[in-house]
């Protein structure tokens, strides 16, 4: 049974091929239980774009906006 944790995030535009190799930034900051953390959805906003040369065009995402992006895997979180 999953129990979700819902945080409050900072809503903004995000350049996902920059958050890699060690490029991070936050995206919600709360305190929440030691646990296992098995997955992360990331509820996604309207708008999608992406840009390719300095144009933006749409992106479509399949179920729009009722999709989100998840990210699984398998850690403890521990607070310390």
């Amino acid at each position: 049974m999953l129990n979700w944790i819902y945080l409050n995030t900072t809503p903004g535009i995000y350049n996902l091929l920059a958050l890699q190799n060690s490029v991070y930034t936050s995206l919600a900051k709360s305190v929440v239980p030691e646990r296992q953390i098995k997955e992360i959805r990331l509820i996604l906003g309207t708008n999608y774009m992406v840009k390719n040369n300095d144009i933006l065009y749409p992106l479509t995402i399949p179920s729009g906006g009722e999709s989100d992006l998840k990210i699984k895997f398998s850690k403890n979180l521990l607070l310390g």
